[in-house]
């Protein structure tokens, strides 16, 4: 769509399904940058949205957004505090978001401000843009969703983040998503003090990561005190990333069992705070050929107990033709 007739699409209701829109070039109407391609929320002023008071049961599916000043597809409740709602059961399901966040700010996929029960799956996210552009993002009082079955890869930032800002966020999971040549590709966080816990992540594929596999950052920026706590992070793979997961601050409750670690650069996988090794349950996990790092002052890596140190077999670990599947004769089956 020319920058100059570019259409916003906008629905006063809930009950909304939006099917098969294509968004794209949405980086400038009337002369003035807008922020997103699809907008579902509580209140706001973007290309396509969905507005309440009390936004629920919207569906947005097999729609294409392509080149957008900031998120491609958001859902907000909008603002509050003290489990805040604003938006209940979405579904964000079979989309393709490419080329984001070109000069703006939020994430590819963004759900956030008070929004309770959501899925976000079997999504095509890739090619992010400015300002570290993330794949999807659940943060502020997102609570109580699911976000599986999604591709993301190439971008400049996280693939799939959850963050409690200055508030809350809890019972996330994050499971059979696949990730790739992304800046870290699953973190938690709270980075303005806020809160979260109860987060199963599990059953991902993750691979050619610069920093993280995962990240679990019980710090906020700048060191503020945040409360991340009772994650679990299980039967995951993590091959050729920086360190297969990383872990800042305190962190009571976490948990990271049973994964395969292969070929990352931590020497045991894990890289933590040693202060913070009573909190963290490290347990039964492959670690096969993960290259030395040096360590920061302060801080460690673990093998944990009952670590399987021998080569996982993988089907196919040839650079253009990776195969995570397991070979019959695997240690790790």
């Amino acid at each position: 769509i020319p920058d100059a007739e570019f259409a916003m699409f906008e629905l006063r209701a809930s009950f909304v399904t939006i099917d098969g829109l294509s968004v794209k070039n949405a980086v400038i109407f009337g002369g003035v940058k807008r922020d997103n391609g699809v907008w579902a929320n509580r209140g706001g002023s973007q290309c396509i949205r969905v507005l309440g008071p009390n936004v629920q049961q919207v569906t947005i599916r097999n729609c294409k957004v392509t080149n957008c000043l900031s998120s491609g597809i958001a859902v907000w409740g909008y603002s509050g505090k003290n489990n805040f709602t604003g938006a209940t059961d979405i579904l964000i399901e079979n989309n393709e978001v490419a080329y984001a966040v070109v000069n703006g700010w939020d994430e590819h996929i963004t759900v956030g401000g008070g929004v309770d029960r959501f899925i976000i799956r079997n999504n095509l996210i890739h090619h992010g843009g400015h300002n570290g552009c993330i794949g999807i993002d659940a943060k502020v009082t997102a609570r109580n969703g699911k976000i599986y079955g999604n591709t993301i890869h190439t971008t400049v930032s996280n693939g799939i983040y959850v963050d409690g800002w200055n508030d809350l966020c809890y019972n996330i999971d994050i499971f059979n998503n696949k990730i790739y040549g992304v800046y870290t590709a699953i973190a938690v966080g709270a980075e303005a003090g806020g809160t979260v816990y109860n987060l199963n992540i599990y059953n991902n594929v993750v691979y050619d990561v610069t920093i993280a596999g995962v990240q679990v950052s019980g710090v906020g920026e700048g060191g503020i005190a945040n409360s991340v706590s009772d994650v679990r992070v299980y039967n995951n793979t993590v091959f050729s990333s920086g360190d297969a997961v990383m872990v800042y601050g305190k962190t009571p409750g976490l948990i990271i069992k049973n994964n395969i670690f292969s070929e990352n650069e931590a020497v045991n996988g894990v890289f933590l705070l040693t202060t913070n090794k009573p909190n963290v349950t490290v347990d039964r996990n492959v670690v096969y050929t993960n290259r030395h790092r040096n360590n920061i002052s302060g801080m460690e890596e673990i093998e944990g107990t009952n670590a399987i140190i021998t080569n996982p077999k993988f089907i196919s670990t040839t650079v253009g033709s990776y195969n995570f599947h397991l070979q019959s004769s695997s240690p790790a089956i």
